[in-house]
């Protein structure tokens, strides 16, 4: 990559790079637990790395090649990811059926992964022709009752059409280990969901934790982080961007935007005991907006899922956080570790999170899996998102084809966590990336159950 344009531009081909090195990643790791393998698997792990491999070829991966290479290099990539998927599930589920019988129903979790996993993930399960009770709970292997929240399902049927159940939870589950959780449908006076980590509280524009994590979307918005103070609330910006493909003959984008976001009000979808989250839609220029806030009990961060149906020309989008006091320096991930930069407004390529210091003192972390550029001035940061160029444009074409197709057209979907604290790390942020890209493969068991 030669320009800063490569960073950004074409989204889709470096998403399905980077999901498909973390699934094969997490591919190898189930074909050395799976008791019995197939022949074949290392044979097949070596042809999807292969596909992977050779998207990183600097055009392929900087986004840069004509539109039409694109359709097979997107079908290698989901080939890859494919192949990898398939050994992972095969492989949990030999894992699974190794387990005794068991008369309840169970969740088998498997850490594909190097690192401990010490978060909330959400989970869709099918409790066959029955509702879930009130008095159901959720129990981990010693009998304790794990705190779990209910979510609305993906499919959109009628209540009592509907037997299956999103549970949200917390689990800590060591690499390369199952844990299993089991769901006990016997009368209890106990509620499973209130032994938490702790609690949210939610109102109609502000959610919070006990331990003082907020968000709130009154006026401006602010995030606050407990002692470390309140923060101002991201903007996204909208920045008129005339260069090419590539960004030729220029280290940095716009600062004065073209557009912000305009917001409708928000909604209150969730409300505790472990989440709670507020919804609000907008737009920027002729693109349509959807943001999601999350505060986690017992978490220290604000979380936010930002949906954008992207329909701009000769745009790129910032997702822009002002800061409170001046930044000093920063450190942003690179492959294998971090790299301290200055806030000197150029366009830089980064991985996965970045780490502010405040001239006052103050950290501020940001953890961001499907963003892969940023710039940043002593009083902001500034995610790129998104770009529109004309592909492949290369000046000093005028760039007038009348056959041209603008980049990144369409859904994209974007998971941003924003922390705060003197005592915050590299290695934190690190943590929280990676469990982001790999949570826990799930499966469901009911060997064991009697018949209803």
């Amino acid at each position: 990559m030669h320009s800063v344009g490569c960073y950004s531009v074409h989204r889709a081909v470096k998403l399905s790079v980077r999901q498909a090195e973390h699934r094969l990643d997490q591919a190898e790791i189930v074909g050395n637990l799976d008791p019995a393998p197939e022949p074949d698997t290392n044979h097949r792990l070596r042809e999807a790395w292969r596909n992977v491999c050779f998207a990183h070829f600097h055009d392929t991966y900087g986004g840069t090649c004509v539109p039409s290479t694109y359709a097979q290099v997107q079908s290698q990539l989901g080939l890859s990811h494919a192949i990898a998927d398939e050994i992972i599930q095969y492989g949990v589920r030999r894992l699974a059926n190794r387990l005794s019988a068991d008369p309840m129903q169970r969740i088998v979790l498997l850490n594909t992964s190097d690192s401990p996993y010490s978060g909330y993930m959400e989970y869709e399960l099918s409790v066959e022709d029955r509702r879930w009770e009130a008095y159901w709970r959720l129990i981990d292997e010693d009998g304790s009752s794990i705190a779990y929240q209910q979510m609305n399902v993906e499919a959109l049927v009628p209540e009592d059409w509907l037997y299956f159940r999103r549970l949200l939870f917390r689990v800590d589950i060591r690499p390369r280990t199952a844990k299993t959780l089991r769901i006990d449908r016997q009368v209890r006076s106990a509620v499973g969901v209130r032994d938490g980590p702790g609690s949210v509280l939610a109102r109609k524009n502000r959610i919070a934790t006990d331990a003082e994590v907020a968000l709130d979307l009154r006026g401006a918005g602010s995030m606050s982080f407990g002692q470390t103070g309140e923060y101002p609330l991201p903007r996204l910006e909208l920045i008129d961007d005339p260069t090419d493909t590539w960004s030729h003959e220029t280290d940095r984008y716009g600062i004065v935007p073209a557009a912000t976001a305009k917001w409708r009000s928000a909604k209150l979808i969730d409300s505790g005991p472990l989440m709670a989250s507020l919804r609000r839609q907008g737009r920027v220029g002729g693109s349509r907006l959807e943001a999601e806030y999350r505060v986690y009990a017992g978490e220290r961060f604000v979380e936010l899922l930002l949906r954008i149906y992207w329909f701009e020309q000769h745009k790129a989008l910032k997702l822009t956080l002002p800061l409170p006091k001046l930044m000093a320096r920063r450190q942003d991930g690179i492959p294998v570790g971090g790299l301290d930069r200055l806030p000197d407004g150029v366009e830089r390529p980064v991985r996965d999170w970045t780490l502010l210091k405040l001239v006052d003192g103050r950290q501020v972390g940001l953890v961001f899996p499907e963003v892969y550029a940023l710039d940043a001035s002593p009083d902001a940061l500034r995610l790129t998102l998104l770009r529109s160029p004309l592909m492949a444009h290369h000046c000093p074409h005028p760039g007038d084809a009348p056959r041209g197709v603008y980049a990144d057209q369409g859904l994209h979907e974007f998971r941003v966590r924003f922390l705060a604290g003197d005592d915050l790390t590299a290695a934190e942020l690190e943590v929280q990336a990676l469990m982001l890209h790999r949570p826990p493969v799930a499966a469901d068991m009911t060997m064991g159950m009697p018949p209803t």
